[in-house]
């Protein structure tokens, strides 16, 4: 025996078949004569002799060498071996009798000539690539009794139009019908049997249409029974000829292109609905409006890297999509890319919009945000660029990085006290934007450095683009870690020029640099919450004259106020226990201390309040008006930069008690004169140009 009676593959090994792992050697034994014999085959076995150029071994039919054009397999054959008519470019029709229940691994591989073949109705496996390139090959039945179209079955057979599909078929193994025609009419007799096959993209694919024929009836309606519970990956793919479908309640899950490619004109998703694979009713280019009647399930992701599907893109005709009541959650990708989209009504219940779920659906001119909404995902609505204004539910809790990027209409944005995070670039690209309300300055309320600066929300200039929405985080990460006064000013954001009005409403601090540079706003409202202005918050600021200290505030931090050319009053509520202010300037509560000197003033002399004992570093910083000031008698301390680049500064006297003067007290007095007490030792900065001591 040079083959396994199991398999039917040749035998390389002695008592073992390598293909299948059938021990032999009992069944050896039988053949040797060294154990009792038992049919190994049934009875009408044929015998080799009787047929010209067939090889047959009982029942089995090994191998036909003939090169007739037409060949009828002999009655008692149960079995095709495999390849047994493999490489026959001349035979183009064979029968097959009923009885034959196998057909071996590639036994009409290549038979090029082969138009017509039948399969009994007792064929109960069609083992791999058994027609293979069977290129003249045009129509097939499949029995009822096959439950799995194996690997490369009828791969290639590239005139293939016509094959009929059992309902008792389960499963379809990789290219079983791949690169047939590019036309396929397949047959079945049951829908919900159909939708339960798996691995139909190896039947589905690689044509441009395909047409089912219920009953052998072109099916252009989808009607399944209430037990149907899943829609297999490309059940309906390429079905240009379906226009109506109508899902079950029962329905739990659509699986990948499904529907890909359908006539459809609208579709209505069953409440039991919890999973729609990636572009399940992509390309279906009649689809003018979707009915949501369950959780909008997210798109699942491609296996290849940073890819998105999504379910409806390429349809080009969805201008409009209804969400019911009770559905609580639209997914990633739900509706991205679909450019045509005008008008979405979402319901009461929505909490969550995922991310990317309406990105770049530039049709979309306006959407009403439910009370329940608590998140919005990243880059959510990024690139809606017809959405003309945003309203968001008081109780939102989160909104994502890039949610509404290249929103270029927004003019006032209105972020409830609720919420407790905004993402990197939420906004970038609003151009428009005149006013912004916020609870807090940064992508949190308790952000600092980086994360804590008003600019972070609208994202970075061109110079920084790798802080793209997938790796943001990580940008800012590697940026915090060189963060410092010195190299600020290099990460600069996309703050909309036209922006003019900010209102803080709920924060207990504004971080270092929190709007540093900030040149174009001109008004900025400051929360009663307030206890906290960090290092330089407000440097920078030259469209601000005036600014408001709340009562709470207890730290002001270095230069907090500092380079504000327009800056003419700084006011400090009465009720505050810490600061005080004095003709506009800044102070101590009891005014030993001089913080902040209004830059923007015009006057050229200044006297110093007799109560200062300290003036705080770049208190006067490049205050360019001030031609002399002048020190009270028991000032103590001059601190760093205080008068930095007070260009037409030109004398000061430092009075007699003084203890200590900072070496750039005057660095940029490129005119000043200074008189110090002998007693004092003064160190020049940067530009000054002489000391006369008394």
């Amino acid at each position: 025996m040079n083959f396994c009676p199991k398999c039917r593959h040749k035998l390389i090994v002695p008592d073992f078949c390598v293909e299948c792992g059938s021990d032999l050697s009992e069944y050896l034994k039988q053949e040797r004569g060294d154990a009792p014999i038992t049919q190994q085959y049934p009875q009408g076995a044929v015998n080799t002799s009787a047929y010209d150029n067939v090889i047959t071994e009982g029942n089995v039919l090994v191998k036909y060498t003939g090169k007739s054009r037409t060949f009828d397999i002999p009655a008692g054959i149960k079995e095709i071996y495999s390849e047994a008519f493999a490489g026959n470019d001349v035979i183009s029709a064979v029968t097959i009798p009923e009885g034959v229940t196998v057909i071996g691994k590639g036994a009409f591989k290549g038979c090029r000539s082969l138009k017509t073949v039948n399969l009994p109705s007792t064929l109960a496996e069609i083992y791999e690539e058994a027609f293979m390139g069977c290129t003249e090959l045009e129509e097939v039945v499949i029995p009822k009794n096959i439950t799995e179209l194996r690997e490369g079955v009828f791969y290639n057979c590239s005139k293939l139009g016509k094959i009929t599909i059992p309902s008792s078929l389960k499963s379809a193994g990789k290219n079983a019908l791949s690169s047939c025609n590019n036309t396929m009419d397949i047959y079945i007799s049951s829908l919900e049997a159909w939708c339960g096959i798996s691995g139909l993209i190896n039947v589905m694919t690689s044509r441009a249409h395909n047409r089912i024929f219920l009953s052998n009836r072109l099916l252009t309606a989808i009607n399944l029974n209430g037990n149907t519970t899943a829609i297999s990956d490309y059940a309906f793919i390429g079905c240009k000829d379906i226009t109506n479908i109508t899902l079950p309640y029962g329905l739990k899950s659509i699986g990948e292109y499904a529907f890909y490619g359908c006539g459809i004109y609208t579709v209505s998703i069953p409440s039991g609905v919890s999973a729609i694979g990636g572009y399940a009713f992509s390309f279906c280019t009649n689809l003018a409006h979707v009915n949501f009647n369950c959780n909008v399930p997210g798109s699942i992701a491609l296996s290849y890297a940073d890819k998105r599907s999504t379910v409806f893109l390429g349809c080009n005709k969805l201008e409009s999509v209804t969400i019911g009541y009770g559905v609580t959650r639209i997914g990633e990708n739900a509706f991205s890319d679909i450019r045509s989209l005008k008008k979405v009504e979402l319901p009461s219940t929505i909490t969550f919009i995922g991310n990317y779920a309406f990105n770049n659906c530039k049709g979309l001119t306006t959407i009403t945000l439910p009370l329940a909404l608590k998140e919005i995902g990243i880059s959510a609505f990024e690139g809606c660029s017809e959405l003309r204004s945003i309203e968001f539910p008081y109780n939102l809790e989160s909104i994502g990085n890039r949610a509404f990027a290249g929103c270029i209409h927004f003019t006032e944005i209105t972020v409830p006290d609720a919420v407790n995070s905004i993402g990197a670039g939420a906004f970038a690209g609003c151009k428009s934007l005149t006013r912004i309300s916020l609870p807090f300055v940064g992508v949190s309320r308790d952000a600092t450095r980086f994360n804590g600066a008003f600019g972070v929300i609208f994202g970075y200039t061109p110079n920084q683009r790798d802080a793209t929405p997938t790796h943001i985080e990580q940008y800012i990460e590697k940026r915090e870690s060189t963060f410092s006064s010195e190299n600020y000013a290099r990460y600069y954001y996309d703050i909309p020029p036209t922006l003019r009005t900010v209102n803080v409403t709920s924060a207990t601090q504004l971080s270092d640099y929190a709007f540093r540079n900030c040149h174009m706003l001109t008004n900025i409202d400051l929360p009663s919450t307030l206890c906290a202005i960090k290092k330089e918050a407000f440097s920078g600021c030259n469209g601000l004259t005036k600014i408001y200290v709340p009562t709470k505030v207890s730290e002001i931090g270095e230069g907090a106020f500092s380079n504000m050319i327009g800056l003419t009053e700084i006011f400090v509520s009465m009720g505050n226990l810490h600061y005080s202010s004095v003709s506009g300037n800044l102070y101590t509560k009891y005014g030993d201390k001089l913080i902040q000197y209004a830059r923007g003033k015009t006057a050229t002399h200044f006297t110093v309040p007799s109560t200062v004992r300290y003036i705080a570093p770049r208190a006067f910083a490049n205050v360019s008006a001030l031609v002399s000031v002048t020190l009270p008698e028991y000032l103590s301390d001059i601190g760093d930069y205080a008068f930095e680049y007070c260009s037409s500064l030109k004398e000061i006297t430092i009075p007699p008690y003084i203890k200590s003067v900072s070496r750039t007290a005057f660095s940029g007095c490129y005119h000043l004169k200074i008189k110090a007490p002998a007693k004092c030792s003064i160190t020049l900065g940067y530009g000054s140009e002489t000391v006369i001591y008394y």
